[in-house]
């Protein structure tokens, strides 16, 4: 008796099928550079690049981000100013040179650069509220969609017990 128990057991267990949700789910996780200064067109501001050239470079803030559909919900890492260039060389899609200490007094000099680098507002703050906001609209809906059905549920709970009035009305009338 015990051998067909975990006999059958083990057949349930070998049956089981896993399923998975089909969808498609856009997301990106790692380095990104948000451009926070258009550097002049000069030979100073240049940056060679892994195939050799040398290529126009504006200043950009290195971090690590983690994207869902395009839209920026975490910032993690360090965030450092760095010179780069968007040009697509090889594999590469960009092209980036760490700056020092003095390369940063001498951009804040010279272009008024804050010292610390920092994120435009969609990073920081702009993902997370396009979040809440569509979080907020789902809830709404579905709190919305609810009460509905229960509209819906309570007519027909009312058109029915009016009917069933209405034929207790007439069975009344006919037995007098």
């Amino acid at each position: 008796m015990k051998i067909k128990f975990i006999i059958a057991v083990a057949a349930m267990l070998l049956a089981l099928q896993t399923t998975e949700a089909r969808g498609i789910i856009f997301y990106s996780a790692g380095e990104e550079i948000e451009k926070v200064y258009d550097l002049p067109q000069s030979e100073e501001y240049q940056i060679q690049a892994s195939d050799g050239q040398w290529y126009h470079a504006d200043l950009g803030v290195l971090h690590e981000q983690f994207s869902l559909f395009w839209i920026p919900l975490w910032n993690y890492g360090e965030e450092t100013y760095v010179l780069y260039t968007d040009k697509k060389v090889g594999n590469y899609d960009m092209t980036y040179v760490d700056l020092t200490d003095e390369e940063i007094q001498y951009l804040h000099d010279e272009f008024g650069v804050s010292i610390k680098p920092s994120l435009p507002f969609w990073d920081v703050y702009g993902g997370k509220l396009v979040a809440i906001a569509i979080i907020a609209l789902i809830i709404l809906y579905k709190k919305l969609k609810n009460k509905k059905e229960e509209n819906l549920n309570q007519v027909a709970t009312d058109d029915s017990t009016d009917s069933n009035s209405d034929n207790n009305e007439k069975q009344v009338e006919n037995a007098e």
